[in-house]
């Protein structure tokens, strides 16, 4: 496959923060936490956001998850369009990192779809629920910060997931 351009590395401050993070993962209550995270984030953990949505949240939540389906659409259509024309490796392939707990589901680093998705979800969850939204942004964070951890993104690739799961969660809420 051919891809437009590549994007420019990372800076100098972006791969030591990742190694810092990667070598907390010595640490086993941490190295289980990021994994978590990174593992709710692959999809499983908002499918079932989603259902306690339809099940407790009436007819109200049932039009949130119609809406946060839609969102994460969106989401990785945007997502995985800019990964393949903005080109640009992952850390744990740029430079040696001491663990490596979890494969890679490409090969592509900016944006994070990880964090995209998280961030709109913890948007349409506030839409939802004022009482929800700050557990449901501290779990983005979490998911954002696992994934610096885990070596798949640099600090700028997550910056990048997070405005771009917020505007596609603004986007899609514009038609609620």
């Amino acid at each position: 496959m051919r891809y437009a351009r590549r994007f420019p590395e990372a800076a100098q401050w972006e791969y030591a923060q990742v190694a810092r993070l990667n070598a907390w993962l010595r640490l086993g209550l941490w190295r289980q936490m990021m994994v978590g995270a990174t593992r709710f984030g692959d999809g499983y953990g908002w499918g079932a956001v989603g259902l306690a949505l339809l099940v407790f949240g009436g007819a109200r939540g049932a039009r949130h998850l119609l809406f946060g389906a839609i969102t994460v659409i969106v989401v990785q259509l945007a997502y995985n369009i800019i990964k393949r024309v903005l080109v640009r490796a992952r850390p744990c392939d740029s430079f040696p990192l001491a663990y490596l707990p979890v494969r890679m589901p490409d090969a592509f680093s900016f944006p994070s779809g990880h964090t995209a998705t998280a961030f709109a979800m913890a948007i349409i969850i506030g839409h939802f629920s004022a009482l929800l939204w700050p557990g449901a942004l501290l779990l983005a964070t979490l998911v954002g910060v696992s994934r610096l951890a885990l070596g798949a993104h640099f600090p700028s690739d997550v910056a990048a997931g997070m405005i771009l799961g917020c505007l596609c969660a603004a986007l899609c809420l514009a038609f609620y």
